[in-house]
């Protein structure tokens, strides 16, 4: 009886796993942070910051849906554009279509 009960355990575990990794590549998290410090210069009052990063474009997350973050950054309007890394998954063969897409961010500050 113990053995069935760990063997119904562990199939849990497997399963949250699988659906996790399936929905995974599928939650873009969009957090808005104000720093507000006698030390930041007045030329960056509301000055926006898009940093992205963890894309891993592949299998999971495709080209398209890589087309659609550009497009959901661009209608944001930021100033800059941080890109923090982990852009492809594994393979090479993500890397040129990922920075074809990248090359559409539109960043540009009012004073450009």
């Amino acid at each position: 009886m113990k053995k069935r009960k760990k063997l119904r355990v562990l199939l849990i575990v497997i399963l949250i796993f699988g659906i996790y990794s399936l929905l995974e590549p599928h939650l873009i998290l969009t957090r808005t942070h104000q720093i507000k410090d006698k030390d930041v210069p007045e030329d960056f009052e509301d000055y926006k910051i898009v940093f992205i990063t963890d894309i891993h474009h592949g299998p999971f997350f495709s080209r398209r849906r890589v087309e659609r973050l550009i497009q959901s950054i661009n209608e944001m309007s930021p100033d800059l554009v941080l890109l923090g890394g982990d852009y492809v998954h594994r393979s090479s063969e993500y890397i040129d279509p990922f920075f074809k897409e990248v090359s559409f961010v539109k960043a540009l500050p009012e004073w450009m």
